[in-house]
């Protein structure tokens, strides 16, 4: 199944499921710009959770690969920050 905007769609894999910053996104970007939005739904903040949710994650992004979104934003820098530069 693909989706399309006249503009094109941004996937975005949000880490949290907390109001604020998706809209705010969502505001920035042009008029015709169509937003697909999935959720980690990280909750306690921990070291753990951030180093286990990777393969997540990269499932996350898969499934919007699969919908052919223009681009796909996976958001959040703590579940990338602790696993270092390698």
């Amino acid at each position: 199944m693909t989706f399309t905007s006249w503009r094109g769609t941004v996937g975005v894999v949000k880490p949290t499921m907390r109001p604020g910053s998706l809209e705010e996104m969502i505001r920035l970007l042009p008029e015709g710009i169509g937003v697909i939005p999935i959720f980690l739904n990280i909750h306690e903040g921990t070291e753990s959770e951030f180093r286990s949710v990777l393969d997540t994650i990269a499932g996350k992004v898969a499934e919007l690969a699969a919908l052919k979104v223009d681009l796909i934003h996976p958001e959040g820098a703590p579940p990338f920050m602790v696993h270092g530069f390698d």
